[in-house]
């Protein structure tokens, strides 16, 4: 039961991951894409992330 929703979890980090790659991707100028690439990985407690992130604004 744990694993299950420890796979649930990590499978919508990764599509969540995904589609913030993609609208990156067809408008980087944007600074709210950055904001939300932020939101995601500490949501994730991806720390080094919102680290390269932060720095690249």
């Amino acid at each position: 039961m744990v694993l299950r929703r420890v796979l649930v979890k990590f499978t919508k980090m990764l599509n969540w991951e995904r589609a913030a790659n993609k609208l990156f991707e067809l408008n980087s100028d944007e600074g709210g894409y950055y904001v939300l690439f932020v939101s995601i990985y500490e949501s994730a407690s991806k720390w080094n992330k919102v680290a390269e992130v932060k720095k690249a604004i």
